[in-house]
């Protein structure tokens, strides 16, 4: 019994240390880093909502079962995958409007917002639009401005 227990415990350390190894590795290949960013005197925080729409582009494209969700920054074509990783996006969105995402991957650099499935089934009057979508990623950055940053000569 006990020679069980200790190699069901030397199985489990070696999966959590596999798991580990393995999220960190494919983290680096998902998001560039750029951390030189924020330290820059050349960028500034948004100071209204407004400024989210006239400063970003968000890319909401809408299929049957999910849409993919992209931010870029106008003033220099840079996506802000980064940014809104460090915000916890899936988890915002999970909690304040009940909806999935699922992380980006190598090939698709946006984020998957499902709209219905079968743990979270919803009636077809209330399944977002394009223009709710829009209106929830604009709130999220506008709440998140220290790390959707502009550049201070777009201004």
């Amino acid at each position: 019994m006990v020679k069980w227990m200790v190699y069901i415990t030397i199985a489990c350390i070696a999966a959590k240390i596999y798991m580990f190894v393995r999220s960190k590795g494919s983290n680096d290949n998902i998001i560039p880093e750029n951390e030189t960013e924020f330290e820059n005197e050349n960028y500034k925080e948004l100071e209204n909502p407004e400024d989210v729409s006239r400063y970003f582009d968000i890319d909401v494209e809408e299929m049957e079962t999910h849409f993919y969700v992209g931010v870029k920054r106008r003033s220099d074509g840079k996506d802000m995958l980064m940014s809104m990783e460090k915000c916890d996006f899936p988890v915002y969105m999970d909690f304040l409007y009940s909806i999935e995402v699922t992380p980006p991957y190598d090939y698709l650099q946006r984020y998957t917002l499902i709209k219905n499935t079968p743990e979270n089934p919803q009636p077809d009057e209330n399944e977002p639009t394009v223009a709710d979508v829009r209106e929830w990623i604009e709130t999220f950055i506008f709440e998140n401005k220290a790390y959707f940053k502009i550049q201070e000569e777009s201004l």
